[in-house]
């Protein structure tokens, strides 16, 4: 090995440096101290913070996304999506009345007495009197003096008044869509053209993607396609579910997937009031199509509400108004707190008149509910009317439900049941009234059978019947 040597920088003294000689080449070796880089802590607080905004983000989206697109592929792959039962309750919460006689617990408890308000309010007013008519006598005489009343009628209390009127029914109208039922034919010429035929619609019910829409049978039913219009315009597809042939009623379902998310964050369903709250004489409006086009406002009182519909195996009562309407009229009647309290059906108006007549809601709530959850409807194909105490004592004719139409190949004609039967009994529980005769059937499954006592008139007079109904469900 080469002798090593030591070179001196400078003067020569103190050095620690040896270099190698070989040759011609001379290496030098430096002592170092390596040290690691320092953290720079704020770019990684940047970059934890980036990564949290991303993730946040990413996870918005993807939430966003599932929702929009789970419906459709639950579809597609042939997922069933469970939806709870539809219950549909009635009441009208602003005005509380006492449990009406005979009638639904539910609908009647949906609501306390309006008589206890009226009757506060006079016990306040009257409490409030004295000062009031301490403090009035000079403005009372200074009126009679100018041939004023205080409680005059301006033009501009009148349209405050049906301003409020508007505005409280604001929820129900944001409920009320356009039914269109699209049908393709052929013209003389065979030309393809559509066919539409619209009318109002409600929205009754949300369960988890679906709007169940309540509309007319005649206008959704053997179409093609059926389009719903909502209150801003916007449209969407619609799909038949179900329908009652005696009343005409269907529903329609909506994906909310297929409504724009501004749309379907202001879609409301409908506020459903308790039309045994409906008085003679209450003010209403008729929303909807109640002359038959569309986003319809009017207004005006109740003039009737002791009528009924009888259709096959039920009994509605009708609410009758002095508001013009079209034989074609569809839409809603709302009171003036904004609840709905009749379904407009022209099929069931009383007389020529061409005034908006209505179903009350608290009668039909059931069959709504029935029809929303697609559930059998149980038939018999009976129409009656009830004869009453005093009824027969003036005509003779037995207590019951007097059987005015059988419908043809029904289970109660082929049971033998016959026009002008008088039903007094059904197992065993005694007929009092038409509702007595609808809540047994509206309890039975298919293929149970009603026995079922009547008087038939003959020669001698009236003679009790047996018959054995067999219970069908209506197509």
């Amino acid at each position: 090995m080469d002798d090593l040597k030591k070179e001196e920088p400078g003067s020569g003294a103190g050095t620690d440096d040896r270099a190698v000689s070989e040759g011609d080449n001379n290496y030098k070796f430096i002592k170092q101290t390596i040290r690691k880089k320092p953290v720079d802590k704020k770019k990684w607080i940047l970059r934890i913070v980036w990564t949290v905004v991303f993730s946040a983000g990413f996870g918005i989206i993807a939430a966003f996304v599932f929702a929009a697109f789970a419906p459709a592929a639950a579809r597609i792959l042939g997922l069933e999506v469970e939806n709870k039962r539809i219950v549909l309750t009635t009441g009208d919460e602003t005005t509380p009345t006492p449990e009406p006689e005979n009638e639904t617990v539910s609908d009647a408890s949906a609501g306390s007495s309006v008589s206890s308000v009226s009757s506060s309010s006079q016990e306040s007013s009257a409490s409030s009197s004295p000062v009031t008519s301490q403090g009035s006598e000079g403005q009372d005489q200074k009126q009679e003096e100018d041939g004023s009343t205080a409680d005059s009628l301006t033009i501009d209390n009148l349209r405050q008044l049906y301003g409020d009127m508007i505005a409280s029914a604001r929820e129900a109208q944001n409920a009320i869509v356009q039914v269109t039922g699209i049908t393709n034919e052929m013209d003389y010429f065979r030309q393809n053209y559509e066919n539409r035929q619209q009318v109002s619609g409600l929205i009754i019910a949300r369960n988890n993607n679906l709007l169940y829409i309540l509309t007319q049978q005649s206008v959704v039913e053997n179409v093609q396609s059926i389009q719903i219009t909502f209150f801003d315009g916007t449209t969407a597809d619609g799909a038949f579910l179900s329908r009652d042939a005696a009343t005409g009623f269907a529903v329609v379902t909506v994906d909310s997937g297929s409504v724009s998310p501004t749309t379907d964050s202001r879609i409301t369903t409908a506020p459903l009031g308790s039309s045994y709250l409906v008085s003679q004489a209450d003010p209403v409006l008729a929303l909807g199509s109640p002359m038959g086009y569309g986003d319809s406002v009017s207004c005006g009182i109740v003039t009737s509400v002791s009528n009924t519909a009888e259709t096959s195996d039920r009994e509605y009562k009708l609410i009758t108004t002095d508001i013009i309407g079209s034989a074609s009229g569809s839409g809603v009647l709302v009171n003036i707190y904004g609840k709905v309290v009749g379904i407009i059906s022209q099929n069931f108006k009383v007389g020529d008149t061409g005034t908006v007549t209505a179903l009350a809601i608290s009668d039909i709530s059931g069959l709504l509910e029935t029809l929303t959850n697609h559930d059998p409807i149980p038939y018999t194909g009976i129409t009656g009317q009830m004869v009453t105490q005093d009824i027969s004592g003036r005509t003779g004719i037995p207590e019951g439900e007097l059987v005015t139409a059988v419908d043809e190949d029904s289970p109660a004609m082929l049971a033998g049941i016959k026009e002008y039967d008088v039903i007094t009994e059904v197992n065993g529980k005694t007929i009092r009234s038409v509702s007595d005769y609808t809540d047994i059937v509206s309890a039975s499954a298919e293929n149970d059978t009603l026995n079922i006592k009547a008087m038939r008139k003959g020669a001698e007079g009236y003679a009790e019947v047996d018959f054995a109904v067999t219970v069908a469900i209506r197509q």
